[in-house]
């Protein structure tokens, strides 16, 4: 893939701040940090850096009302973040000019945004524009002239402003709530694509945007966002599509995270081996079955023994296997191992090939509904191998579907949630 995309989950930091330069000769902005002046500012503005020192010098009306004008110097960041600045000095050209640091949704005049800035009068304010085109809102303040230190911290959508005088002790301005849903990265190109288990990831350039759909997640390219009641991630493709990643279902487990390196997502470094992977022999399944700790089908579903296996296609492992869910997987002999390896790999094979075939070119995941299980989700029909009816039991909030002639001898499983009627 070679598009350029806009990702709608991360905010904007921008600094809007006129700092006390050294004299010393100054240098180009580093990178990722850009200048660039937001809304009608008249003037232009402009922004160096040198020794560690950011000027920064703009006009422009405010930042206040519907839409801003401001010089600001901005970098891309995603999920939980913080930035710290001190605020050296500051121009006393009007009573409303201020310098800051702002976490902003785009650069569009009359973005989300939330402000934590110093006014040349010594006046901190705390505000935001909790929606694109909303009017500006001032939450609360205290005095601190500059030089002042800053921060703004964003911990999901609650977003805090603090201020110091030394950078070291720090006192709470204000808190507010910031929905960010707006473009944040812009231009990337999707060099490529990957996955892991059940993570997948788009390679932006240098940068890895990392997906894990969990239970209820879908990804959909067409030619609009999905809802917003289920959007957890919308990606424009510069061809007019819109990738979206959704999740339903009343369990929010759905997360991204974009990183350098997809080592650094932290639940993939403790992730077990695949059964597609040519290394995973059946004395590899062996030694992973030995440790014992689960039932057997809580072991093939355990990301941290065996990666991949989901709860649906485990069930319909089992079900070619012939084992119980129940079993105990330090207990089975060679032989036994020697069908659930070919059970998983044939299993988890077909699927990928037939997955592959139903849905093509689209960019979709079939509802669980419309895939061709063989036990799984089909409780109160007919086994496709022995007639006998497919019965279903509860571990936790999962649901397990099993054949009884086929796994358990035609014993029926008791279920917590109803074994008092099965005993």
């Amino acid at each position: 893939m070679g598009s350029a995309i806009r990702v709608r989950s991360w905010a904007i930091c921008a600094c809007a701040m006129l700092l006390q330069a050294s004299v010393v000769r100054a240098q180009t902005l580093p990178a990722p940090w850009t200048g660039q002046d937001i809304g009608a500012v008249g003037l232009a503005g402009s922004a160096s850096y040198a020794n560690k020192v950011f000027t920064i010098r703009g006009a422009g009306s405010d930042i206040w009302g519907a839409a801003d004008a401001f010089q600001s110097v901005l970098q891309p960041v995603s999920g939980d973040m913080q930035i710290v600045v001190r605020v050296a000095s500051l121009q006393d050209t009007n009573t409303y000019a201020k310098a800051g640091v702002m976490l902003r949704a785009t650069s569009a005049v009359d973005s989300a945004n939330v402000i934590l800035d110093v006014r040349p009068n010594g006046a901190i304010e705390f505000m935001t524009r909790p929606t694109t085109g909303a009017a500006t809102t001032y939450l609360s303040g205290a005095m601190r002239a500059a030089p002042a230190w800053l921060k703004l911290t964003r911990a999901g959508n609650l977003v805090t402003g603090f201020v110091s005088g030394d950078g070291a002790t720090w006192t709470q301005v204000g808190t507010t709530t910031l929905y960010m849903g707006a473009s944040a990265l812009v231009g990337l190109a999707v060099t490529g694509a990957g996955r892991r288990a059940k993570y997948v990831w788009l390679e932006l350039g240098e940068l890895r945007l990392v997906m894990h759909l969990s239970l209820g997640g879908r990804l959909v390219l067409g030619p609009k966002p999905a809802s917003r009641k289920v959007a957890v991630l919308t990606v424009d493709l510069d061809d007019g599509r819109v990738l979206s990643m959704t999740e339903g279902g009343p369990q929010r487990r759905a997360a991204v995270w974009l990183v350098d390196d997809v080592e650094k997502v932290p639940p993939l470094a403790g992730l077990g081996p695949e059964p597609l992977d040519p290394g995973f022999t059946t004395e590899r399944l062996a030694a992973i079955l030995a440790e014992g700790g689960h039932t057997l089908k809580g072991m093939l579903t355990d990301q941290r023994a065996m990666a991949g296996v989901g709860n649906a296609w485990s069930d319909d492992v089992l079900h070619r296997a012939k084992m119980s869910p129940f079993a105990r997987p330090e207990r089975l002999d060679a032989t036994e191992v020697e069908r659930l390896h070919a059970a998983l790999v044939g299993v988890l094979s077909e699927a990928r090939a037939t997955l592959a075939e139903q849905v093509g070119d689209e960019v979709i995941i079939p509802k669980a509904s419309e895939r061709l299980f063989a036990v799984h989700g089909r409780a109160g029909a007919a086994c496709y191998v022995c007639g006998d009816t497919i019965r279903s039991v509860w571990m936790g909030d999962r649901e397990t579907s099993y054949c009884p002639t086929c796994q358990t001898g035609g014993r029926v499983l008791a279920d917590r949630r109803r074994s008092r009627f099965l005993r």
